[in-house]
C-alpha cells in the first residue's frame, strides 16, 4: 500500500466549490478572466467583443465582433474594420490537435468540417468524422490547400502561430473568412490555458456550458493544489527536472512557464525556478546533467522510452537520485489504440487530471501507469 493512501483519500473527501464568482455590471466592462490574461470577452447589448491580446509572440491585439446569426441591429461604424463573426460558428476550420478537445467538450465537434493533417487526430469522436467524410483533410499545416478551404465555406478559420512561420492567411480574409487567433499555448499558467475553453464557448454559442465546465476544472485543480501545499507545509518537496535532449541541446521547461507551475502546485520544488523564461529555454549538455544529478525525479525525458536508452545515452543518470526510485515518468508511453500519445491534444483544457498524476507521482513511492491520465514510468 501507497503511504500517500491516506493523503489523496483526504482530496476525494473536499467538496468542490465553484472557483469564480459571476458578476454582471450594466456596463461593459470586461468579464473577469480568473486565470488567463490573452483574451478578454466584452458583452455589448447587440454583440460581443472578443479580443485576442498576444495571437503570437511579439504581435499586436486581434479585436472581432462576434454578433448572433440572426441579429439584424447595425453595427457601430466603429467596428466596421474588426472582423466579423456570426454566431454560433456553424462551419469551423481548426488547425491545431489543441482546437479539438474544447469543441467536443463543448458537445460542438459536428461544427468542425475541416482539419489539417486529419492523421494526427488522437479523438477517437473526430477520427470517425474522418471516416464518414464528415470532416475533410486539408493538408499540411504550414501550406494547407487553399482551394480545399475555400470549398468547404468555413465560418472561421481557427489558427495557431509562432510569428515566425510566416504564414499568410490574407487569401481567407480577403474571401470573408476571418481568421481567428487561438493563442492559449501562451498563457503561463495550466489553468489559464484551460480558462479559453470560454472562448470556444462564445465562437460556438455554448458560453454557458463553458463556464460549467471551467468551474469544474478550476475547483478541482485549486482544491488538489490547496490541499497539497497545506499537507507538505513543513515537508521536504522532491526536486524535479523536466525535459529532454534532443540533439545537441536539452529543452527544459522555463522557470516562469506552465509547466513549471504544474510542478510546483503539485508540491514539486522545480529544480530550474529561478529561471523567467516562460516557455522552453535550451541547456548545453554539462548543465543538463548537473541539474539532473540533483534531482528525484526526471519527467518528460525526450524520445527515451526505456531506461535502457537512457543509461546509453547518458550514463551519469545511474547516479541520480531517481534512478534507484524508479522515478522518471514520460507521457509518450501513455497512447491510445493507434498507438498516437493523448496527452498534446487533451491535456490543455484538462490541468486538473495533469495536476492528480504529478501528485501522485510525487507523493508515494511508486505509480503504476494504470492509476495515471497521461504519465507512465519508464521500463528498463
Amino acid at each position: 500500500m501507497h503511504r500517500s493512501f491516506g493523503f489523496f483519500s483526504l482530496l476525494i473527501l473536499l467538496a468542490l466549490s465553484a472557483c469564480r464568482t459571476h458578476s454582471r455590471n450594466q456596463i461593459p466592462p470586461p468579464q473577469n478572466n480568473r486565470y488567463a490574461r490573452l483574451f478578454e470577452l466584452r458583452d455589448f447589448d447587440a454583440y460581443t467583443l472578443l479580443t485576442v491580446k498576444q495571437p503570437f509572440p511579439g504581435g499586436d491585439a486581434r479585436t472581432y465582433v462576434l454578433q448572433a446569426r440572426n441579429a439584424t441591429a447595425p453595427l457601430p461604424d466603429s467596428l466596421k474594420n474588426y472582423p466579423l463573426l456570426r454566431v454560433p460558428l456553424q462551419r469551423i476550420l481548426a488547425t491545431s490537435v489543441t482546437h479539438l478537445e474544447p469543441l467536443e467538450m463543448l458537445r460542438a465537434g459536428d461544427r468542425l468540417v475541416g482539419f489539417t493533417q486529419t492523421r494526427y487526430i488522437v479523438s477517437d469522436y473526430f477520427r470517425q468524422r474522418v471516416n464518414d467524410g464528415q470532416l475533410r483533410d486539408v493538408g499540411n499545416e504550414m501550406m494547407p490547400d487553399a482551394e480545399a478551404i475555400l470549398a468547404l465555406r468555413p465560418d472561421a478559420l481557427l489558427v495557431f502561430s509562432t510569428g515566425n512561420d510566416r504564414k499568410d492567411f490574407s487569401l481567407y480574409r480577403k474571401a470573408g473568412i476571418p481568421v481567428v487567433y487561438i493563442a492559449e499555448w501562451l498563457e503561463t499558467t495550466p489553468l489559464g490555458r484551460a480558462e479559453w475553453l470560454r472562448v470556444f464557448g462564445a465562437l460556438t454559442g455554448r458560453r454557458k456550458q463553458a463556464d460549467s465546465l471551467f468551474d469544474r476544472i478550476c475547483a478541482r485543480y485549486e482544491h488538489t493544489r490547496d490541499s497539497i501545499n497545506r499537507l507538505l507545509k513543513n515537508s521536504k518537496r522532491p526536486k524535479v527536472f523536466r525535459g529532454g535532449m534532443f540533439g545537441d541541446k536539452w529543452y527544459v521547461s522555463g522557470g516562469a512557464s506552465w509547466a513549471a507551475r504544474l510542478v510546483r502546485d503539485a508540491g514539486g520544488n522545480y529544480i530550474i525556478r529561478d529561471s523567467t523564461h516562460t516557455g522552453s529555454m535550451a541547456l548545453n549538455y554539462e548543465n543538463a546533467v548537473a541539474y539532473l544529478l540533483r534531482s528525484g525525479i526526471w519527467l518528460d525525458p525526450g524520445s527515451w522510452t526505456s531506461r535502457q536508452q537512457i543509461r546509453k545515452a547518458v550514463p551519469q543518470a545511474v547516479r541520480a537520485p531517481f534512478w534507484q526510485a524508479g522515478k522518471i515518468y514520460s507521457v509518450n508511453l501513455k497512447t491510445n489504440s493507434r498507438g498516437q500519445i493523448i496527452f498534446f491534444e487533451r491535456s490543455p483544457m484538462h490541468p486538473d487530471w495533469v495536476l492528480d498524476d504529478l501528485a501522485r507521482i510525487f507523493h508515494s513511492d511508486s505509480v503504476s501507469g494504470s492509476s495515471l491520465h497521461f504519465y507512465a514510468p519508464l521500463p528498463d
